[in-house]
C-alpha cells in the first residue's frame, strides 16, 4: 500500500491505527485514515484488493480525513503519526508499527 499511496497525488498522509469500537472480545481492527484530495473512492478500490491480500479474513477499514467535522478524524490527526506524508514513506506500515489503538470513538 506503501507504493500505491506515494504514487498517487491526491493523497497528502496516511495513517494506521488499530480500532476496537465496542466491549467485545474481538481483536481490534486495523483503519487506515487517508487525508486525500477527492473522494476516497479511487484509492480505496485498488488498496482493499492489497489489504485483502495481506490480511486475508481480517477487516480492514479506510476512512477519509474530515477536516471539518473532528470525531474520529481528529484522533488520527492529533493521536498518530503519520506513514506516508506529502507522498513519501515516513514510516513503517507493518503491525509493530501501528501507532495508535482507538476505543469507543
Amino acid at each position: 500500500m506503501k507504493k500505491l499511496f506515494t504514487e498517487k497525488e491526491t493523497v497528502k498522509a496516511a495513517y494506521l491505527a488499530a480500532v476496537k469500537m465496542d466491549n467485545s472480545e474481538e481483536l481490534p481492527h486495523i483503519m487506515i485514515a487517508l487525508d486525500i484530495d477527492g473522494d476516497r473512492k479511487e484509492i480505496t478500490n485498488e488498496a482493499g484488493p492489497i489489504a485483502e491480500k495481506y490480511h486475508k479474513n481480517k477487516t480492514v477499514d479506510f476512512l477519509q480525513i474530515d477536516h471539518k467535522n473532528g470525531g474520529i478524524s481528529d484522533y488520527f490527526l492529533k493521536n498518530t503519526k503519520p506513514f506516508i506524508l506529502e507522498n513519501k514513506t515516513v514510516g513503517n506500515i507493518g503491525s509493530s508499527q501501528i501507532t495508535g489503538l482507538v476505543e469507543k470513538v
